[in-house]
């Protein structure tokens, strides 16, 4: 359902002609490929689950572990400028490291409140098993609506919003169920194979030439011309027609779970009934 709604967002943003920036294709023009790819299915959950779902089983680690995502997550979401503590490194270092950094010390300083007053945890234990529910629910749409920060320039669209954070939303209860039932490393690794199956296509091909590569990526030329389909080699038509038919497939099996769902719904539905 999350890659079927994404799809329809992204019709959506075309057809009103949305002129913005994703931060998702600007940082697959800007970083190597590799570390795109390694950014997307391993940094980008690891940080995410810390910061979204470790704490909904509470411990004292967990939360602190929790903590610890909360912090280096919402600092990568601040201009380079304003990550406080740099400790006296220029604002060109990498602020990445100066966001891990200071997250590291914030960690450390809770740790240590907790355990001279281990009463607090206690207290905050109590609150969360009477609300657990709740937690759960807002994080998982918490993790869906922070993703609104991947578009830029929404202006007159932003009451797209709802759908363009819809398919977070619902990767993010699918991730909250699995990391309640079977654990937190679950979660981690479904969230890797969801990022990595989306960014797929674009991994195979950034074996193109640079200019062909872009050119494939940029919005503004989304209707491809007949001189630059005729100006392809035979190996980068077969590269692209991969990506299509990994795409294809991946869509056609995610159709196909769809209505299998559906359908066993309703029957597990009519044979309730019928007993």
């Amino acid at each position: 359902m999350a890659i079927i709604v994404s799809l329809i967002g992204g019709l959506a943003l075309a057809g009103f002609g949305f002129e913005g920036q994703n931060s998702v294709q600007s940082a697959i023009l800007s970083y190597p490929t590799w570390l795109f790819f390694i950014l997307v299915a391993v940094q980008a959950p690891l940080s995410e689950e810390l910061a979204f779902r470790l704490f909904l089983k509470p411990g004292y680690w967990r939360w602190i572990g929790s903590f610890f995502g909360i912090s280096f997550y919402f600092q990568q979401t601040l201009p380079k400028d304003l990550i406080f503590l740099n400790y006296g490194l220029s604002l060109n270092f990498d602020y990445l490291l100066s966001a891990f950094a200071n997250s590291v010390v914030l960690s450390a300083v809770l740790a240590l409140l907790w355990k001279k007053w281990p009463k607090f945890q206690t207290k905050l234990e109590i609150y969360f098993s009477r609300y657990f529910a709740q937690c759960c629910y807002l994080s998982a749409l918490l993790f869906g609506v922070i993703h609104i920060q991947n578009y830029s320039g929404l202006s007159g669209l932003i009451w797209l919003t709802p759908l363009l954070v819809l398919p977070q939303t619902i990767i993010g209860f699918v991730i909250t169920y699995l990391r309640v039932r079977m654990g937190f490393k679950w979660a981690v690794l479904a969230h890797s194979l969801y990022n990595s199956l989306a960014a797929m296509p674009i991994f195979i091909l950034s074996f193109l030439p640079a200019e062909i590569f872009s050119k494939l990526l940029d919005r503004s030329q989304a209707t491809v011309d007949v001189d630059f389909l005729k100006a392809l080699t035979p190996n980068q038509t077969s590269l692209i027609f991969f990506a299509a038919v990994f795409f294809a497939l991946v869509l056609s099996w995610n159709l196909f779970c769809l209505i299998w769902l559906i359908w066993s719904y309703f029957r597990a539905k009519a044979v309730s009934f019928e007993n």
